[in-house]
């Protein structure tokens, strides 16, 4: 049997996305942060200086106090991440980044 090269850079190109994404899985820490991060930007949306960077802080605190509330499951190549409920939030971890999908 007979394999061509482009099957074969095909099949390299896949293993190599797939070590890639798997290496590159988030972490319950980095939804932690990525959590704490987005919880302290909306915070302080629209608000300079000292108001600001306290509102910057308390939301920051806050996101951090709210990770622990997600369940997190990994599929080796992504992550979800859940808060418990039928209405809470899902999102998805792929490659060190979130993508809110409830």
């Amino acid at each position: 049997m007979a394999v061509n090269r482009n099957s074969l850079g095909t099949v390299a190109i896949l293993v190599l996305a797939g070590v890639l994404l798997a290496v590159l899985n988030p972490t319950q820490a980095d939804f932690k942060t990525f959590l704490a991060e987005s919880q302290g930007r909306a915070a302080a949306a629209g608000d300079t200086g000292l108001i600001g960077e306290i509102g910057k802080g308390v939301g920051t605190a806050v996101g951090g106090l709210a990770s622990g509330l997600y369940k997190p499951r990994s599929y080796v190549l992504f992550s979800t991440f859940s808060s418990p409920g039928d209405k809470g939030s899902v999102y998805l971890g792929i490659a060190k980044l979130f993508i809110k999908l409830k």
